[in-house]
């Protein structure tokens, strides 16, 4: 009867740490899919940080851009929106999306 007792006490703890175990890969799968899209953001904004106000104010008529990004069975979509606030400032938003998630990434540009 004690042996009964142990070995029920024994499973109940290793599916407790199984659980654990299956929590903490899911964790990482989304914490995985967080850094890839938030460097995907990241990429996009230092395209544009790199581009001249005159270079980036004759993408407007395009607005928003769209790119569908495929790695490793992962979907992403990137959106750039480039807004003008005046004529001397530009509000530059990139976002990329995932299986119903968001990074978004907003910059200001100016002229100067």
């Amino acid at each position: 009867m004690e042996v009964l007792v142990a070995v029920a006490i024994m499973a109940i703890i290793a599916l407790s740490i199984m659980s654990l175990f299956t929590g903490s890969l899911l964790l990482n799968t989304s914490t995985t899919q967080n850094t890839k899209a938030l460097y995907y953001a990241q990429e996009k904004m230092e395209e544009f940080k790199s581009m001249s106000f005159g270079e980036v104010k004759k993408l407007l008529p395009d607005s928003p851009l769209l790119e569908e990004l495929i790695q490793d069975s992962s979907k992403f979509s990137r959106i750039s929106e480039i807004e003008l606030i005046d004529e001397e400032l530009l509000k530059i938003t990139v976002r990329v999306c995932w299986d119903n998630n968001e990074v978004k990434l907003v910059t200001l540009k100016t002229k100067r």
